[in-house]
């Protein structure tokens, strides 16, 4: 019996989760788009304006989805100010 999706929050600094993640990502691309734990691990460093979130989903046990959303304030051509 399949259980429910478990939702959660994206922790950086979790090897694991940052495996699991990449993991998720190099499945679903083409071999010319995979990445390494090292890169994915890079890209979620903070930065001054940074604001970012993740989800992991994990399904019966396995991670089966995530997602990551970033704005960067101040830099008006990856996020306008809305009026």
């Amino acid at each position: 019996m399949s259980q429910s999706p478990v939702h959660q929050l994206f922790d950086r600094t979790n090897p694991a989760q940052v495996q699991a993640a990449t993991a998720v990502w190099n499945s679903a691309v083409n071999t010319c788009l995979t990445i390494s734990p090292e890169f994915l691990a890079f890209n979620v460093t903070p930065l001054a304006g940074l604001r970012q979130a993740g989800r992991l989903v994990e399904l019966n046990g396995e991670t089966v989805g995530f997602a990551l959303a970033s704005t960067l304030s101040g830099e008006p051509l990856v996020a306008p100010e809305s009026h």
